[in-house]
């Protein structure tokens, strides 16, 4: 596991006491191209939201700050919990991926500009996934690099290990549905969907190498 310290400035998180003991892991992507664009993005906004962990799409994890003594804001604010009660007691880990790709002409594009960021043409299959039924009104994917699935579910595992949380993934009636909910108190592995109706990091099938690498190491 390639592992580099990359410190953010102390106003991109919080230290406030007492640290909650942390049940959940919540994955999102960055919708940019680098780990290095929302480390500056996060440096940019110096309110306290980031995330402790960010990976490059060549597998490279970027530590951000240590989540055993701090925090940050990464979920949406909800008036089901206090300001950051939730944040506090998950841990976020940002992957360098665009998102959601969107069709112009012959030409896929990203986001931002609305979408008209050029990404790569519709022959160039191994750059996108098109997915079966559209999640949230897109359809197209940036594809996740193998060294960074691998990378991600080495991270969630150490992770696991050290805060004692429940190696698990939600079942299939759940696992891309919002209901803050339930996810309120569930232990183990989610992504940003399940929290936020307006975000589609991850729906299942863009994320579905990490779901079956994770059940290939024994998460259920």
């Amino acid at each position: 596991m390639n592992l580099i310290e990359k410190p953010l400035p102390e106003n991109c998180y919080l230290t406030q006491l007492p640290h909650p003991k942390k049940t959940q892991i919540v994955l999102h992507f960055t919708a940019g191209s680098s780990a290095q664009s929302a480390f500056s993005e996060f440096q940019r906004r110096a309110d306290g939201v980031s995330t402790p962990y960010i990976i490059d799409v060549n597998g490279a994890i970027w530590e951000t700050y240590d989540e055993t003594e701090s925090w940050s804001y990464h979920l949406a604010p909800q008036a089901l919990w206090p300001k950051g009660s939730q944040d506090q007691k998950t841990i976020g880990i940002e992957i360098a991926n665009w998102g959601p790709l969107r069709l112009v002409k012959d030409i896929l594009c990203s986001w931002p500009a609305n979408f008209k960021n050029p990404y790569c043409s519709l022959k160039e299959t191994s750059k996108y996934l098109k997915l079966k039924n559209a999640y949230r009104q897109e359809l197209y994917f940036t594809k996740l690099p193998a060294a960074q699935v691998q990378a991600t579910c080495d991270l969630v595992d150490m992770l696991c290990a050290r805060h004692g949380i429940t190696r698990q993934i939600p079942d299939a009636n759940f696992i891309e549905t919002f209901n803050p909910t339930i996810f309120q108190n569930w232990s183990g592995i989610c992504s940003h969907v399940n929290y936020r109706k307006d975000k589609t990091d991850f729906c299942f099938e863009h994320a579905l190498p990490i779901w079956d690498m994770l059940g290939e190491m024994g998460y259920k």
